[in-house]
């Protein structure tokens, strides 16, 4: 084969993949919806606050060359600390996936919440139901792309 068929099919098979990826795509944002509605929303129910649901409700999409990146837009949000009503939004993910401690000795969730680990299982709902391989990003990719 030689090398223009090589990047023709390259070419093919990259656009039949966003095809199929944008066909599915809303059948993997719900995956991913119920990975958080387990993870996070099942796992307690508060007694502080009520729910804003916001995290489970802006979840977002785009198209990168023939991938697919499925996130929380949470950064977009007014996500304000109950501890000192700073903006803590640019932050809400990552704590609500990998955990969060500060210095505090209180004892809470407030300040020691334990991580979800909604991304990972979102990943392995999605890896059993479409047999795609898929990566879990940082936020810090998220937010400069």
């Amino acid at each position: 084969m030689d090398t223009e068929n090589l990047i023709y099919l390259t070419q093919q098979i990259q656009q039949y993949e966003k095809e199929y990826l944008d066909k599915v795509k809303d059948s993997l944002i719900h995956l991913f919806q119920e990975s958080i509605e387990i993870c996070v929303y099942q796992y307690y129910n508060p007694k502080v606050y009520m729910r804003t649901f916001n995290l489970l409700n802006d979840i977002d999409f785009k198209f990168e060359g023939n991938k697919l990146v499925i996130y929380s837009n949470s950064r977009e949000m007014d996500y304000r600390s109950y501890v000192d009503d700073s903006d803590v939004s640019n932050y809400v993910s990552e704590w609500v996936e990998s955990g969060h401690n500060d210095d505090s000795i209180v004892q809470n969730q407030y300040h020691h919440y334990e991580g979800r680990n909604y991304l990972e299982y979102a990943k392995e709902l999605i890896e059993n139901e479409y047999e795609l391989k898929v990566e879990i990003l940082t936020g810090q990719f998220i937010q400069q792309n």
